[in-house]
């Protein structure tokens, strides 16, 4: 059996294969694109077209390792939705869940229901990129687009749309928004109801698992991918990502390190309690039946963010590059002693993120002992190298100790008793 699989995730988006022999699961990525947010008008939006063209080239590139595909399946964040017309055309660029316009949404949905109230018809935590969030400030703002959109669709089921023409909401990705109720197992319409929001937007709810139909014609013709089943899986990533734990025991814990750093336990349902609130704990829904009971944490977002603010300033940093200069200053610092070092590099820029991480007295950059040059630096060790400084101001103090002596010139006016 031959398999497609994508992962869109908040970077990056990747198509692989998938083969099964009846023992061994086989699995090889044959395309990655980029995942890059815009912002217009001060609003940071998702370029899904952008994505749908990479995902094509994706099975395009699958399609020439040879026929044979039983079906395909797309996974990716939550939270983020599009918002369809009644002819099933995408209305808008879907908007980021870091952007700034839930801000106040926050709060003002706080003020209308308790948030122990809120936790216990969702299981969320409460943050403030949850989709309930998001429409609340749409509603808030009189979005105009609310009068036009006929459904709603998460990230992955607007693919699965587009791959199918069968619109349906994944159940791992309805328990992101912080509407669905996990216990009924159905959308918590009377928070919706009670917070106004526009609860017709919000369609059939169906597990993973679940065959939508097979590719559009259109669709199949481009990619040259016939008799190709849509599938939903667990669509949600971090869902996905724990179906293919091999826990060996039950209450194992698991951590899946992305965009975020998740940290939790697969639990046979929900787990909605004050411990678990006061924990800041969610409730996620997961493969097979099963809920992921876990703690939201920042992962490699911050990287990322890193690596874009050096590529606007012309530093182009691979991820390889940063884990090699890592690996590289880590062992050097490792050692017992820490006297002069040397870094050669043609990145100027490289060299000297190296240079201030190194854990010695004297660094130089593209030069065995540049630092012997100028009499005045100070020259010293650091760790079991050497006694400390010599040299220039460094030196002197190096060599000395303050110490504060008084003596008094003249008869006080007042008699003053010293402390």
């Amino acid at each position: 059996m031959k398999l497609i699989s994508v992962d869109l995730g908040a970077q990056s988006g990747r198509v692989a294969v998938g083969s099964f022999d009846g023992r061994r699961l086989s699995v090889s990525e044959v395309h990655r694109f980029s995942n890059v947010p815009v912002k217009i008008h001060e609003r940071l939006h998702w370029d899904p077209l952008r994505l749908y063209d990479g995902v094509l080239e994706g099975m395009r590139a699958a399609a020439r390792q040879g026929g044979g595909f039983a079906s395909i399946a797309v996974d990716g964040w939550g939270v983020d939705f599009a918002l369809l017309d009644r002819a099933g055309r995408l209305l808008q660029n879907p908007v980021h869940y870091r952007d700034r316009r839930t801000e106040s949404a926050f709060e003002e949905v706080r003020q209308l229901v308790p948030p122990r109230e809120i936790f216990q018809r969702t299981g969320n935590q409460l943050l403030p990129i949850n989709t309930v969030y998001q429409l609340w400030a749409m509603v808030a703002g009189k979005d105009p687009v609310l009068d036009v959109a006929e459904r709603l669709l998460l990230m992955p089921d607007l693919f699965h749309y587009w791959l199918s023409g069968v619109a349906r909401c994944e159940l791992t990705e309805a328990s992101t928004t912080q509407c669905y109720d996990p216990v009924a197992g159905d959308w918590a319409w009377d928070l919706v109801g009670r917070l106004g929001l526009p609860g017709h937007l919000l369609g059939e709810v169906v597990v993973p698992g679940t065959v939508l139909g097979d590719l559009r014609a259109d669709v199949a013709e481009e990619t040259g991918l016939v008799g190709v089943s849509v599938i939903t899986p667990a669509s949600h990533d971090t869902a996905c990502a724990v179906a293919a734990v091999p826990f060996h025991q039950p209450g194992s814990a698991f951590i899946s390190s992305g965009t975020w750093s998740l940290v939790g336990i697969e639990v046979p349902g929900p787990v909605i309690d004050d411990r678990a609130f006061a924990a800041g704990l969610t409730n996620e829904g997961g493969a097979g039946g099963t809920f992921l009971l876990l703690s939201n944490g920042t992962g490699l977002w911050l990287l990322h963010e890193c690596r874009r603010t050096w590529e606007l300033h012309g530093q182009g940093w691979q991820f390889t590059d940063l884990v090699n200069l890592a690996e590289a200053v880590s062992f050097a610092n490792a050692g017992r002693y820490g006297l002069g070092s040397a870094v050669f590099a043609k990145d100027r820029a490289a060299a000297m993120a190296a240079a201030r991480s190194l854990r010695s007295g004297m660094t130089s950059v593209n030069s065995v002992i540049g630092f012997a040059i100028v009499p005045a630096l100070p020259f010293g060790g650091v760790g079991e190298s050497g006694f400390g400084r010599i040299h220039g101001a460094d030196g002197l103090r190096e060599f000395s100790r303050a110490k504060a002596i008084t003596r008094q010139r003249m008869r006080p006016l007042v008699n003053l008793t010293s402390f």
